[in-house]
C-alpha cells in the first residue's frame, strides 16, 4: 500500500501482520524528519528480528515519498496519507498553523507520532502537539532507542 484512502485502508495496514510499527512525520522538507528517519534505517536489522513491520507515515504524497526512499536508502516503506486519516482514526496530532500546511490536500500535515499495533490492537502511542517550546514539532521526539525498546517490549 502506497497510499491511505480512508479509514479502510488505515485498519488493513495495522491489521497487516501481528506486529505494525508507524512512525508520522511531518513531511520531506522537514530536516528534523529526515534524520530520525535515516536514524531508524539503520535500526532495521534489529526491528526484522522482532517481527514487526515498520512504517513510515506522512502527508506527503506518494511521487514525494518515493523519492524520499531512494535519496535516503531507506530499508522501509512510506506510506501518504494526504487526508489525514491517522488523524481521524487514532487522533494523530496535525498542523494546519505552519504556512506549510496549506499546500496539502487537506490543509494539514502529520506532526510527529508514533503508534505499535499487535494483532492489530493499538499497544503504545506517542505523540507531540506542535509547540514553541519543540520548535512546532521539530524537537523532543521520541528517540530511535525508544521506538526499538517498545517495538522489543512488545514483542515478547
Amino acid at each position: 500500500m502506497k497510499e491511505i484512502q480512508g479509514e479502510n485502508d488505515l485498519k488493513r495496514l495495522v491489521n497487516g501482520s501481528d506486529m505494525v510499527a508507524l512512525l508520522c512525520y511531518r513531511g520531506d522538507w522537514c530536516p528534523f524528519c529526515k534524520r530520525q528517519l535515516k536514524q531508524l534505517s539503520k535500526m532495521m536489522p534489529d526491528l526484522s528480528s522482532k517481527n514487526a513491520h515498520f512504517f513510515a507515515i506522512t502527508a506527503d504524497s506518494v511521487e514525494k515519498n518515493s523519492t524520499l526512499i531512494k535519496k535516503l536508502k531507506l530499508p522501509f516503506d512510506i506510506i501518504s496519507d494526504p487526508r489525514v486519516q491517522l488523524h481521524k482514526t487514532y487522533n494523530s496530532p496535525i498542523n494546519t498553523e505552519n504556512p506549510k500546511a496549506k499546500s496539502y490536500p487537506s490543509g494539514a500535515f502529520l506532526q510527529p507520532a508514533f503508534f505499535l499495533f499487535k494483532n492489530g490492537n493499538l499497544m503504545y502511542e506517542w505523540k507531540q502537539t506542535s509547540k514553541i517550546t519543540n520548535l512546532g514539532g521539530a524537537i523532543f521526539r521520541i528517540s530511535t532507542k525508544e521506538i526499538v525498546d517498545k517495538i522489543s517490549e512488545y514483542a515478547s
